[in-house]
């Protein structure tokens, strides 16, 4: 989907819940656009499939590597999303080991 389609349809969503005016649709439409380009930025969008994990020990020596969050999160024993967002730098650590994707 581009960037001009899922705008028009979070926006037509939000409508529909009336979580929005029609007068805000201008301000809405920007902020999403942003958001939509910064999850490109970031990677977050997985065109091409999953990314591999890489799993740092607290001393910083490697002590793992995952072909996705998925399985690194089903070896951890905690959600691909909290793997993921260590990865991304959004919070520190996870389930006792600091991640980055390859």
């Amino acid at each position: 989907m581009v960037q001009e389609q899922v705008i028009e349809k979070v926006l037509i969503d939000l409508q529909k819940r009336q979580v929005i005016c029609n007068g805000c649709y201008g301000i809405v439409a920007e902020y999403i656009g942003q958001a939509f380009v910064a999850g490109f930025e970031h990677n977050r969008f997985m065109a091409g499939g999953p990314k591999a994990v890489l799993k740092y020990d607290r001393s910083g020596e490697l002590a793992g590597k995952y072909p996705s969050a998925k399985s690194a999160a089903i070896d951890s024993g905690v959600l691909p999303a909290t793997i993921s967002r260590a990865a991304l730098g959004y919070i520190p650590s996870a389930a006792g080991y600091y991640w980055r994707y390859e």
